[in-house]
């Protein structure tokens, strides 16, 4: 998984460390993998019907990362419950992720 240090900017880290200014990368490294796991417990509650549950998974990953993925699974797991206005503002987040503005 490839990381861009906050310190210096460089792009396509792969180890703990920056390469270019050492700042350590490790925690950025652990917050990623906490949201793609997150993410993936989210999906396989969606694939159960079990909305509330995937939606609560989708959640954390998005406090984590705010991602796409999070943010159409939330989006989807709002569907499956019925939950519409809530389903909006995820729609709403993806949009804002595809198109930001500046």
């Amino acid at each position: 998984m490839k990381i861009t240090c906050p310190a210096c900017k460089k792009a396509s880290q792969t180890g703990d460390k920056c390469l270019r200014c050492g700042c350590d990368l490790s925690i950025l490294r652990q917050i990623r993998e906490a949201a793609t796991y997150e993410l993936g417990r989210a999906a396989r509650q969606l694939r159960n019907n079990n909305g509330q549950v995937a939606l609560a998974h989708a959640k954390r990953s998005w406090s984590l990362k705010n991602s796409a993925s999070a943010a159409r699974t939330a989006f989807m797991a709002c569907l499956l419950m019925k939950k519409f206005d809530e389903a909006t503002q995820w729609y709403s987040h993806l949009l804002k992720l595809k198109h930001p503005v500046p």
